[in-house]
């Protein structure tokens, strides 16, 4: 399953000639689509499974709340070793 979002736009413009006669005339249009994937469909031996894509953070508070279960997991691992004598070096 995907999210697809698409968006189009376009604009001219008349310009006044010195020459006289007909104006000129300029213009353009663009384009754009963004695909994200939302998660995949694993089907495997008649079973079918919804894996999930992990959003990336967007923001700093968010990278800090997704960093702090492998932040305290590394802390418990250092204040363990200091607790047994280890250094872990």
């Amino acid at each position: 399953m995907s999210k697809a979002r698409g968006g189009f736009g376009g604009g001219g413009s008349d310009f006044v000639s010195s020459k006289g006669g007909e104006n000129p005339f300029g213009g353009g249009v663009g384009g754009g689509v963004k695909v994200t994937p939302l998660c995949f469909l694993i089907i495997q031996d008649g079973n079918v499974r919804m894996m999930p894509v992990p959003v990336p953070a967007s923001s700093t508070a968010d990278r800090i709340v997704e960093m702090m279960p492998d932040t305290l997991e590394k802390l418990n691992a250092l204040l363990d070793s200091k607790k047994s004598g280890k250094t872990g070096e």
